[in-house]
């Protein structure tokens, strides 16, 4: 197994002797820190992480609390790990006994080797510029800086070091001595001792039986009191002589999930009823020692705060024997050894034990700073129980207050390493959770209970609303169904590497080159332009463009993507945004972007409320950003259809260009492209329409493969059950990667594209990755179309394009699969523009040339066919 905190990670080098760098940092070495560890180990085996803890041994409160019969107040068989189901036929287990089975799991799955104690965690920065976390950890007085691209804080909901004050009114008077649970002497005497225990929950509740037999007299004081009810600790049963360990042991961990979440729904459900069934359970337990009311019967429903566990009524014998006692009421005062109650009556103590319960702490009390600035964790909200609001790259662990904490705390750990290898598909290295409008959540407590240490964390713990996926966790099995397939996009932004430079030194030493040659090709293009019909006579499969402005144009073009590299020609061509901006100064018009995160943009053109629209992703090899002659045909195009009364807009997919994003990048933003604009507009499927040419041809019947196909690596998109999109044109589909052309015996001087820029510019798509049938569409099986949800398509080609006999393939057999067999169904139809070049109808308007293509007459026709 790896885990090397010093190792090679994404991109940084091995550091100094006091700086290393890991790609997940875990904080915290309890019972949510070990399990987390133990998710990164498994799920994501080439991640290094490390563990920094605080204190000297694993175990957080079990290795804190020393307190006389420290046990779990949740049954053990969903208190412990999944992976590591407890094996022993008692559910309430003592401390000593969780510290050991903590210390022999972390052993067996060698997660011991990834800890580092004595690592107390004061600082923990995050950098946008360098897209990582920097520790800053107090090692035994020496300061010690950790860089990380990820955080799991699992340090728990209280602070270790100070406990919550109880204000106790006349405490300086009182000689005897004083104890919190929390730092319990191990050396305290307490044998025929009176002892007087402050409190009425777990703490308190496990006291009293433990300090009974030994000391002289235990009396419990409480200001109001609680739930308590009777567990049989033990497991077996007739049953048990049948049935292996181990599958006990795990239907055990099945039963107590199912009773947890039962009856803490059936107090909510019948609270009366509930209330009721545990008062007498308590009374007939009771013996007749102490009367239910006032020192058994809460002022609150059961589950309001949490109920308290009797291991075997543990309590109630400790009552009845007469060696401890229930006082209810507030103190008025004390004495040097005597406790005064506000009734007036007086009771002797030698100790006096404040179990009041935990200070609230977040993240152990670090600071958390985001690019310089220092987060309140309480004024942001959590995503999905694992994220905070703003807050990149980090996991906040919290459990269930009303079950098991550990089941809450899977949860959020599975959920955050399905987040990781979510990023790591998507090519993504931050991931930060953004609420678009606070004002539109309407609040939600984060936890449902009363107490007062509860009520208090509300100033310090995150905040939570009704709405998803801010809503806190629910149930386990819930919870652990959206963790493992739920939604991941949503109310999160996930963001790829910065880049550390645009072009290498060779490309930019060679840029003045490749310029050069351009006006020199164009000269020649000049030159020979007067002659190209000779050589189309001489030669009838010579093609030639139609007019000396295109002839020239489509020369400079093919030099340009034959001999620059994709970087250079987006050094030295605006971008499709930029492109967009210059065409609304121009009409005059406002503009109206929206970021569709990852860097890719939507651009409206026309009315963004218009009825329908049409989402067109723009070719130019995944590598050349859209042109003006673009917007040129937008605006004509709406135009036109606004003339034949048809309400549409168009939404130009800005994607990010290659080299910079790779697949499947570009196709999970045109995805979120058409996410938003079926939730964010409220738009039906029907009044949805797709337009993409060459390369944006590929990414559209990757978008229609996609809700056909989910792809591996991208959050499926599901339509209502026989809901279909409008229609789509394809002009020029790139429709396969190939890299090779057949044998030209001729100049291709009709066309714009050459055959050298394929290969560079789909190996800079594919990235390594192997090509599929989102990339190749030509090459899918024929059945891989029967089910696509769109009504029409209109394929397009230019009659002089080198890319004609594949899109001719490519028709022919995407009719065949989407009209059936014998292609009459009628959905599929395919147009060769005669004598016109790829992507004629944008490309020839970028150049000045405004005769209106074949093609592009077609395309106008067609949406006026198909839009209603």
């Amino acid at each position: 197994m790896n885990g090397h905190a010093n190792g090679h990670v994404n991109g940084f080098e091995n550091g100094t002797s006091n700086t290393n760098t890991i790609d997940v940092a875990v904080i915290g070495a309890g019972i949510s820190g070990l399990n987390a560890a133990y998710r990164v180990q498994t799920k994501l085996p080439d991640a290094t992480y490390q563990i920094f803890e605080g204190r000297g041994d694993v175990g957080g409160t079990w290795d804190l609390f020393k307190y006389p019969g420290i046990r779990s107040d949740s049954d053990f068989y969903t208190f412990g790990f999944q992976w590591n189901t407890w094996h022993k036929d008692n559910p309430i287990v003592p401390g000593s006994d969780i510290k050991r089975y903590l210390q022999e799991s972390i052993k067996k799955t060698g997660i011991d080797r990834h800890i580092l104690f004595h690592h107390r965690l004061e600082v923990m920065e995050w950098s946008s510029e360098d897209q990582y976390w920097t520790l800053t950890i107090d090692a035994q007085g020496q300061t010690r800086y950790v860089r990380a691209r990820h955080i799991i804080v699992g340090t728990g909901y209280y602070n270790y070091n100070e406990p919550l004050s109880a204000e106790i009114p006349g405490l300086e008077n009182f000689k005897g001595q004083v104890i919190h649970p929390q730092f319990w002497p191990e050396d305290l005497d307490y044998a025929n001792k009176k002892v007087a225990i402050i409190g009425s929950g777990a703490t308190a509740v496990t006291l009293v039986p433990n300090l009974a037999p030994t000391a002289a007299h235990v009396t419990m004081i409480q200001r109001s009191p609680t739930y308590v009810y009777p567990l049989p600790n033990s497991t077996l049963g007739w049953f048990s002589c049948f049935l292996p360990n181990s599958l006990r042991h795990k239907l055990s961990r099945m039963y107590f999930i199912f009773l947890q979440r039962f009856s803490y729904e059936l107090c909510r459900a019948y609270p009366r009823q509930a209330r009721s069934i545990i008062l007498r359970r308590m009374q007939s337990l009771l013996g007749g020692v102490l009367p239910i009311d006032p020192h058994f019967s809460p002022r609150y429903n059961p589950w309001d705060q949490r109920l308290c566990l009797a291991p075997d009524g543990d309590f109630f014998a400790a009552l009845r024997s007469g060696k401890a006692d229930v006082k209810t009421g507030t103190i008025k005062t004390m004495t040097e050894n005597t406790i005064v109650l506000s009734d007036g009556e007086v009771f002797e103590a030698d100790i006096l034990v404040t179990a009041t319960g935990l200070r609230i702490a977040s993240a152990g009390e670090a600071s958390i700073k985001v690019d310089g600035e220092k987060i309140d964790i309480s004024q942001k909200y959590l995503w999905n129980g694992c994220m905070l609001q703003d807050v990149p790259n980090l996991c906040y662990v919290l459990g269930y207050i009303n079950a098991s904490w550990t089941l809450g705390a899977d949860a959020t750990a599975l959920l955050f390493v399905r987040i990781l290898k979510h990023m790591k598909r998507r090519n993504a290295v931050v991931a930060v959770p953004r609420v678009e409008d606070p004002s539109a959540l309407t609040p939600k407590p984060l936890v449902n209970m009363n107490s007062t240490y509860f009520q208090k964390s509300q100033m310090v713990m995150p905040r939570t609303a009704e709405e998803q996926p801010w809503r806190p966790k629910e149930s386990y099995y819930v919870d652990i169904w959206r963790a493992m397939f739920g939604r991941v996009d949503k109310g999160i932004e996930y963001i790829g590497a910065k880049e550390r430079s645009s072009m290498t030194l060779s490309e930019r030493l060679d840029l003045p080159l490749a310029l050069l040659s351009v006006p020199i090709v164009a000269i020649l293009a000049i030159l020979t332009g007067p002659f190209r019909a000779r050589k189309q006579r001489l030669n009838p499969k010579q093609t030639i463009a139609r007019s000396m402005l295109l002839h020239v144009g489509y020369a400079v073009f093919r030099r340009v993507v034959s001999r620059f590299s994709p970087l250079q020609i987006q050094e030295i061509v605006p971008s499709t945004t930029t492109e967009y901006k210059i065409y609304t100064w121009k009409k005059w018009i406002k503009q109206q972007i929206v970021d569709l995160g990852e860097g890719a943009k939507g651009l409206w053109v026309g009315d963004p409320n218009a009825k329908n629209v049409l989402i067109w992703i723009h070719g130019g090899g995944f590598a050349v950003p859209a042109n003006r002659g673009y917007f040129t045909f937008f605006d004509k195009f709406l135009e036109e259809m606004k003339a034949a009364n048809k309400d549409m807009s168009v939404f130009m997919v800005a994607y990010t260009l290659v080299p910079k994003a790779v697949y499947p990048t570009q196709l999970r933003q045109s995805i979120t492209a058409l996410r938003y604009i079926l939730e964010k507009t409220d738009r039906k499927a029907e009044s949805v329409f797709f337009g993409g040419d060459s390369a944006g041809g590929n990414l559209v019947l990757a978008v229609l493969s996609h809700i056909a196909h989910p792809h591996p690596d991208i959050e499926p998109l599901e339509l209502s059950a026989g809901k279909e999109f409008g229609g789509a044109t394809l002009l020029s589909p790139w429709s396969s990667l190939e890299t090779t052309f057949p044998v030209q015996d001729t100049e291709p001087l009709g066309d714009l594209i050459h055959p050298d820029c394929a290969k560079p510019w789909a190996g800079s798509y594919l990235a390594g990755r192997e090509r599929d049938n989102y990339t190749d569409a030509r090459l899918a099986p024929i059945e891989w179309w029967h089910n696509l949800p769109i009504k029409r398509v209109l394929v397009t080609a230019g009659g002089y394009e080198l890319l004609l006999p594949f899109i001719e393939d490519f028709a022919s057999r995407f009719k065949q699969g989407l009209d059936g067999g014998d292609g009459a169904g009628g959905k599929v139809e395919f147009f060769v523009g005669p004598k016109e070049a790829h992507v004629a109808p944008m490309f020839n308007l970028m150049l000045g040339d405004s005769v209106e293509t074949e093609q592009g007459k077609r395309v106008k026709a067609f949406y006026k066919e198909v839009v209603e």
